[in-house]
């Protein structure tokens, strides 16, 4: 109790700190819901692995060098003034176009147009590759039809333009 300067006494209630905790309480139950609820808003899917992931090793090997090969042909125009044929390719020792010493091609590269190469699997892989130089070296691949339909159309800059149903490899 409390007596004031003009002696009325007012009763003091003790603080027992139940206000305070409901207070604590609420407001830390709003604060997780509201993170869960922003949780559950921006969830997003899952990033997607690029399809040349799935591939076997030795089809990823042959994208990898073709790609590779890409530059080294760019080079070879620069100094032949013309991209070179298979023959050529092949003699320059340029992989995925030259095989391996002791080893046989498991491919068959056509030289389609100018800037544009084909390769078609003869066994061991159901993967095509079309490698496309234009201004820069670009890699298509997908799965063999075991058609000769090739899926490209020679319309465009460089003659060859493959379809939608061509992978662009595009780790360069």
């Amino acid at each position: 109790m409390s007596v004031n300067s003009e002696g009325v006494t007012e009763r003091i209630v003790p603080d027992d700190g139940r206000k305070e905790s409901r207070w604590v309480f609420l407001t830390v139950l709003l604060i997780l819901i509201a993170g869960g609820a922003g949780i559950f808003v921006n969830r997003s899917e899952p990033a997607r692995l690029p399809d040349y992931l799935q591939l076997s090793v030795n089809d990823k090997a042959v994208l990898t060098a073709l790609r590779n090969a890409g530059d080294e042909i760019l080079f070879l125009a620069e100094v032949n003034d013309a991209l070179p044929d298979i023959a050529s390719l092949e003699q320059a020792g340029v992989p995925p176009f030259a095989a391996m010493p002791g080893q046989q091609s498991r491919y068959h590269w056509q030289h389609l147009s100018a800037g544009c190469y084909l390769g078609t699997p003869k066994a061991g892989s159901r993967i095509e590759f079309l490698l496309v130089l234009e201004k820069q070296v670009t890699v298509f691949w997908r799965p063999s039809s075991g058609s000769e339909s090739h899926h490209y159309s020679n319309s465009g800059p460089v003659g060859c333009q493959p379809d939608q149903h061509w992978q662009e490899f595009s780790n360069a």
